[in-house]
């Protein structure tokens, strides 16, 4: 039986928590923020991508197999918190921040930054190249000399230039292998970040339908009001960011360095606004239990229902479509 193609980049033993009953058999509520549409799947048919975990050089779902003996020792601190309500067993508060530290840099959103980066960077290095005859005939001698042009067409100075300017490089992409292992490295390189702050443990109080979910859940944001445009997204080091974390339905944790420990409980308001902070880290789908959930979005002085959300993310749409359409 050949492996499992479709691989989660996030879990469905934590998607689970976002559940009614916290079963992964039990569909839940999926929002699509491209389109507006609301739709019921079970947590797995969400939240993953052919091949996410594939390493060249290792046995097919080699990755996978360890991740998931990590990820059910995460289900069991997941559930100690959840019964116990509270981040005070320390065994389960650190697998937590572990598996919040890998959802926050293995994502599809991720590699496709590094992806654009990449392009980026390769687009400079062929314009710095061709900027010259001298300086293409130089990189282009080394090149030959290591073998790199072998079965290639030989073309002149003035064809490549004239085709990169017709025609500049339009995609490059890093491996999934070299993806994974970036992805790892950078892991090690925030965890401590994570471990070193304080941790509040949220908790949504009776009267509130309770926290949400998305397919980018670790939110990373200024504490202050200082407009997005004036300075650049704030790192995980960053003494005056904030980190979100959706644990279940029941509960959210929020991190950070000079804030409180220990657990509060949340006014429906104060959920909403949560809510509200999660829906806007997500790529493609938001997630919750049921369609009763509650956010407080935009301009909005008193948060809206999901239905309300469901219009609102279509309408944004539209405007923004219409905007491209007018400057094309």
């Amino acid at each position: 039986m050949g492996e499992a193609r479709q691989h989660h980049f996030v879990s469905q033993c934590y998607l689970k928590g976002f559940t009614r009953d916290g079963n992964k058999d039990t569909a839940f509520c999926a929002l699509d923020v491209k389109s507006g549409r609301v739709f019921f799947p079970k947590p797995a048919a969400v939240a993953k991508e052919r091949d996410f975990n594939f390493i060249e050089g290792l046995p097919a779902g080699e990755l996978e197999r360890r991740l998931s003996g990590f990820e059910g020792r995460v289900a069991q601190a997941l559930e100690l918190i959840v019964t116990e309500r509270s981040l005070i067993n320390e065994d389960a508060h650190l697998h937590l921040l572990n598996f919040a530290a890998l959802l926050a840099v293995r994502n599809p959103r991720n590699r496709e930054m590094m992806n654009r980066s990449l392009l980026h960077s390769y687009r400079v290095i062929l314009d710095l190249a061709l900027s010259s005859r001298e300086m293409w005939e130089s990189h282009f001698e080394r090149a030959k000399a290591a073998g790199y042009m072998e079965g290639l067409p030989e073309l002149s100075y003035e064809q490549i230039k004239q085709a990169n300017q017709k025609n500049p490089i339009v995609e490059v992409k890093d491996s999934i292998t070299a993806h994974i292992r970036r992805e790892f490295e950078i892991f090690d390189e925030i965890l401590p970040f994570f471990v070193a702050r304080r941790w509040l443990l949220c908790l949504a109080g009776p009267q509130s339908e309770g926290f949400i979910t998305c397919d980018h859940p670790v939110g990373l944001m200024w504490n202050d009001q200082v407009p997005r445009a004036v300075r650049p997204p704030p790192g995980y080091q960053h003494k005056n960011a904030t980190v979100l974390f959706p644990v279940s339905r029941e509960m959210l944790a929020v991190g950070t360095f000079e804030g409180d420990n220990g657990v509060r409980t949340l006014s429906t308001f104060q959920v909403a606004y949560f809510n509200g902070l999660i829906c806007a880290h997500a790529q493609r789908h938001i997630y919750a239990a049921d369609a009763g959930f509650s956010v407080l979005v935009g301009n909005n002085a008193q948060p809206i229902s999901s239905d309300e959300l469901a219009r609102f993310v279509t309408e944004r749409r539209a405007i923004q479509t219409a905007l491209v359409s007018e400057t094309l």
